[in-house]
């Protein structure tokens, strides 16, 4: 969460220094874009941990599930509002993607429970 706030009150700066008054103008995609940091952290942690338990292609599956409302709005409001329709678009992918994740990851840990599993013990030939 830090680092998105430091990079929405930076973005301004860093874009000037690093590219110039011209490009001033990105400064608020930066900015939205910077947002999705914690999201971003999050559905990768979750999406890690459905590999640890043998479930890449519940991960994959969410990752497929996911593009669906990025491509619907994309296809609806790009054409209308540009780059921050492409923001909106990428905005409903992680949040969409971040809660199937959140479903699949209770789903595999109900299952594990219940079965009397718990913490997956990790794979032969990794080093602990």
């Amino acid at each position: 969460v830090s680092i998105a706030l430091v990079n929405y009150f930076a973005a301004p700066y860093l874009v000037k220094l690093l590219y110039g008054p011209s490009f001033l103008p990105s400064v608020l995609v930066l900015q939205l874009l910077g947002f999705s940091l914690p999201l971003l952290f999050l559905s990768g942690l979750l999406g890690y941990a459905l590999v640890a338990y043998g479930k890449e292609r519940l991960f994959v599956l969410g990752l497929v599930i996911a593009l669906l409302p990025d491509f619907l709005v994309n296809m609806a409001v790009i054409p209308k509002w540009g780059v921050n329709g492409a923001i909106l678009g990428f905005w409903s992918r992680e949040i969409c993607l971040f809660g199937i994740l959140v479903i699949f990851y209770w789903i595999v840990q109900r299952r594990n429970v219940s079965a009397g599993k718990g913490i997956p013990e990790p794979e032969a030939g990794i080093i602990t």
